[in-house]
């Protein structure tokens, strides 16, 4: 139940991140929003890991830090693109 918890935060964060990184490429060079968002992630999993290591203790530690990063990637490509088009 908790890698459902996990998928929400990090969709979740996703989206914000996605906006923040829109917001950046119109100020700065878009290749800085890049870092961030891999910044964000590797927070995000670092924070989420135990908590999904706790409910389910055989998930091996490369599918911890491998969980929801499609729906991150996916939800900060969108929103980025989104939030660029709204705010240029």
């Amino acid at each position: 139940m908790r890698e459902v918890i996990a998928y929400l935060i990090k969709t979740g964060m996703g989206a914000m991140t996605g906006a923040l990184s829109a917001y950046i490429s119109t100020v700065a060079h878009w290749a800085f929003a890049i870092p961030l968002a891999a910044g964000v992630y590797l927070a995000i999993t670092y924070v989420t890991m135990n908590t999904v290591q706790r409910d389910n203790p055989h998930l091996s530690r490369r599918r911890r830090w491998t969980l929801a990063v499609g729906s991150y990637s996916a939800m900060w490509l969108m929103c980025m693109l989104l939030f660029y088009n709204l705010i240029a």
